[in-house]
């Protein structure tokens, strides 16, 4: 196995992790009988879209990884049965400026995520990557 093969395998590590909450999320709303909220609902269909995009480009995949993860980190999707939101503020209280709103789990699953594929984030600000990115081919 060469060290390119090694690394995209590496790749699916953060998909999995997402899979591994998806089901531990269904176990625990059948256990105790609760419901699904629309966060939830999200959550699957960000993991359809990441198979989707697997199968279209391993490179497609992992942004969509990235996004999912970027969405979960601001609240708008949840693979937890307990939706916990985190504000940090600096400043007094009636003057305080806040420096963090989300899903602390997802800051854990982002550095995870871009320590193990961070390489396909270099230059995402430019037109250029953008443009290879359009008219990729599979690697």
């Amino acid at each position: 196995m060469n060290q390119q093969s090694l690394r995209q395998k590496l790749d699916y590590i953060p998909f999995v992790i997402l899979v591994i909450s998806a089901l531990i999320l269904i176990i625990k709303v059948i256990a105790n009988k609760n419901g699904l909220l629309w966060k939830h609902y999200l959550g699957f269909i960000g993991i359809i879209f990441i198979m989707l995009a697997f199968f279209r480009n391993h490179k497609t995949g992992v942004i969509t990884i990235g996004l999912v993860l970027l969405l979960g980190l601001f609240g708008l999707l949840s693979f937890s049965a307990t939706i916990t939101i985190t504000t940090f503020n600096i400043g007094k209280p009636e003057f305080s400026i806040p420096i963090f709103y989300g899903q602390s789990i997802y800051l854990l699953w982002i550095s995870i995520h871009l320590v193990i594929s961070g390489r396909y984030y270099f230059g995402i600000g430019t037109k250029k990557y953008w443009q290879d990115f359009i008219t990729q081919k599979d690697e």
